[in-house]
């Protein structure tokens, strides 16, 4: 469908293109907006990056808002103010799931979760091997992140995005399956990669097509080889690449207020779900951003 939606954010879903968020910035809202058509959360990660990375840059608020018109044709009649900019490029939480949920309970969690802590995207990032448990899981997580506006992706499992109304797939291999991922879920699927430390994987992913790249961990957490992103990465990210880039591993409050100038997005699982109290700990990390 080449309609736009009847919303205060506009998505246009283009059949063979990726979709784009055409926001007025003073009416910009983080979250994405359904497609009435396929039903997946559009715009989640692709709408505003070209503008965090102009700012960032250190162009006049005049020049981030002639970009915008230029980019996303956004209607420009009232003029934003700078804190609406600062509003429309400030970093996002990205939350991901534990390795083990409890369906009695879970989906209760969540949602209190996402009503009170702003999150752009969900990730069910299960250890199971089980497809059916995976697939309930999936259902009833999907429905309370859609009933909010969140993208929901699920981690690995490419073959069950259409099938259970997923709104994309978190990779873990770098740029290794970008490109089948994209071409079999089509453009306006979200296709994430984690490129763990590596520069040349996070190009090569964002060349492939990648909605984001993911870096991580970001502190040592005595897992791994002790490989870390250092801030100099996300700093050269997000001068250079428009493609948003996501921190993830090892996030404590300290860590997100350093790399809040030069993330788009912060990812956090155990960070929240190893807490006494998982949402008081969500609004935390969302606290250190701002």
């Amino acid at each position: 469908c080449n309609k736009a939606h009847p919303v205060d954010t506009k998505v246009k879903h283009r059949t063979g293109g990726r979709a784009d968020v055409l926001a007025h910035l003073g009416a910009h809202q983080h979250k994405g907006r359904r497609c009435k058509r396929c039903g997946r959360i559009l715009g989640v990660f692709t709408h505003d990056n070209l503008l965090r990375t102009a700012w960032r840059k250190g162009n006049p608020l005049i020049e981030v808002l002639k970009i915008a018109h230029s980019r996303f044709g956004a209607d420009m009649t009232n003029t934003p103010s700078t804190d609406d900019i600062a509003d429309a490029i400030a970093p996002q939480l990205y939350l991901i799931s534990p390795p083990q949920i409890e369906l009695s309970t879970f989906p209760a969690l969540l949602g209190q979760m996402l009503d009170e802590v702003d999150v752009a995207c969900f990730r069910l990032a299960l250890a199971s091997s089980d497809d059916d448990a995976i697939a309930r899981a999936a259902d009833a997580c999907r429905e309370v992140c859609h009933a909010r506006d969140v993208a929901i992706v699920i981690e690995h499992h490419l073959l069950m995005v259409d099938k259970l109304g997923l709104d994309g797939v978190h990779l873990t291999d770098g740029a290794r399956t970008i490109r089948h991922a994209r071409k079999e879920l089509g453009d306006d699927a979200i296709v994430g990669s984690n490129c763990a430390a590596s520069r040349h994987d996070g190009l090569n992913a964002a060349e492939g097509g990648a909605d984001y790249v993911c870096f991580g961990p970001c502190r040592d957490t005595g897992l791994g080889d002790g490989t870390l992103a250092e801030p100099d990465l996300f700093q050269w990210w997000s001068e250079m690449i428009e493609v948003p880039c996501v921190a993830e591993g090892g996030l404590d409050a300290a860590t997100i207020r350093a790399l809040a100038p030069i993330s788009d997005f912060f990812a956090v699982g155990a960070e929240v779900w190893d807490a006494e109290n998982p949402t008081e700990a969500l609004k935390a990390l969302h606290g250190a951003m701002i």
